[in-house]
């Protein structure tokens, strides 16, 4: 018996090409998407140093001296405040902003005359 019919299909050299141009393409994806995320810790260094500057300046305004820990955005805020050793008029403050994962993003001090 004789086959008359015809089947259509692709051929390999043509499935592996297909397969290189997917390769490729999610290499590149990959590639510009690491590179996204990549950029974006200047940014977060940037708002936390921010929010961190903000609470320094808020906290010496209304001389509140207290520890305290909270949440701002996607940031945890944690204020610390210690006398001075050198200084026993003066308190450190201490502000530390950690991110999502609690690893310290920024953190600053000031040292402020406790009235």
């Amino acid at each position: 018996m004789v086959l008359n019919k015809k089947f259509k299909g692709n051929t390999l050299p043509e499935v592996l090409i297909a397969i290189v141009i997917i390769s490729f393409t999610s290499a590149l994806g990959v590639t510009i998407y690491i590179n996204i995320q990549q950029n974006t810790q200047p940014f977060l260094k940037l708002k936390a140093n921010e929010i961190a500057n903000h609470y320094l300046v808020e906290s010496e305004r209304t001389h509140d001296y207290f520890d305290k820990s909270f949440k701002e955005e996607e940031f945890t805020v944690k204020k610390t405040s210690t006398v001075s050793e050198a200084y026993p008029d003066c308190v450190l403050l201490k502000i530390s902003i950690s991110g999502k994962t609690e690893k310290k993003i920024c953190e600053i001090q000031k040292l402020v005359h406790a009235n």
